[in-house]
C-alpha cells in the first residue's frame, strides 16, 4: 500500500530526503539532539568545505568542521553509532516511507 503522498514523492525526487513530521516524541527528541551533538564532535568523514574543492569532497576531520548547533551535518551513516539509529527504520510510519520510495 503506498503511504507518500504525490507532493513526497515530487520532493524524494527532486531533493533526495524528506521530512516526516511527529515521527518522534519528546524524550526521543532529546535522545537523538543529544546524539548529533555527541557525533558532530568526534573525528568522522565530513564535507570538507574548501571553496578549490568541489562540495562533495569529504576528508578526515577531528569533528564537524563547525559545531554551531544551528548549523548542519551531513553525516551518511549512523546505523554503526546504535542501535537506536537503527531502530528508527523500521518504525510502522517510518518503514511504510522507505518501502515507498524503494
Amino acid at each position: 500500500m503506498q503511504t507518500l503522498a504525490k507532493e513526497q514523492s515530487d520532493h524524494w525526487e527532486s531533493e533526495g530526503y524528506l521530512l516526516l513530521k511527529q515521527v518522534l516524541g519528546p524524550k526521543e527528541v532529546a535522545l537523538f539532539s543529544s546524539e548529533i551533538d555527541r557525533l558532530r564532535r568526534i573525528a568522522e568523514f565530513e564535507p570538507v568545505r574548501d571553496k578549490n574543492l568541489s562540495i562533495e569532497h569529504y576528508g578526515w576531520l577531528a569533528h564537524a568542521d563547525n559545531l554551531d548547533d544551528a548549523t548542519w551535518m551531513d553525516c551518511r551513516g549512523l546505523f554503526p553509532y546504535g542501535k537506536h539509529f537503527v531502530n528508527l527504520m523500521d518504525r510502522p510510519y517510518v518503514f511504510d516511507q522507505i518501502v515507498d520510495i524503494m
